[in-house]
């Protein structure tokens, strides 16, 4: 994959009210300074939501739902193309756990579990949208 910009988006939350912050490449600092933009408050960013945001060397991705609703997902670019989206598609998937879990409803076949599958269809259409 050609080597980028690094650059993020954001995905607004429509039926649920929990944005998603997508990042891909970019260091550390910017995504506190991106929250903090985004009216995240600056007292939320304890050491362990810092921890947690951190992208070691070994990690290719990660998702983290914030106590004030919004999650963040960092992406590394992959060799391929089709590898950073099946990265991203993986992250929206804990994006989708989390928040299904901070509304109450848990994956039951027989009665949510369409309700996960159109979550995440539409969530990653969304997201392929604004994938540069």
């Amino acid at each position: 994959m050609t080597k980028h910009k690094p650059y993020n988006f954001l995905i607004k939350g429509t039926v649920y009210p929990f944005d998603i912050l997508v990042s891909v490449d970019e260091p550390d600092i910017k995504i506190i300074e991106t929250l903090l933009l985004l009216g995240v408050p600056k007292e939320s960013f304890d050491d362990e939501l810092k921890r947690k945001l951190l992208m070691k060397d070994t990690v290719g991705a990660r998702c983290v739902m914030l106590e004030t609703n919004q999650t963040v997902i960092r992406v590394r670019s992959q060799n391929s193309r089709d590898r950073t989206i099946q990265k991203l598609v993986h992250e929206l998937f804990h994006h989708m756990a989390f928040l299904f879990d901070r509304i109450g409803i848990k994956l039951v076949a027989e009665t949510s579990d369409e309700a996960f599958a159109y979550y995440l269809e539409w969530v990653t259409r969304e997201a392929l949208l604004k994938l540069k």
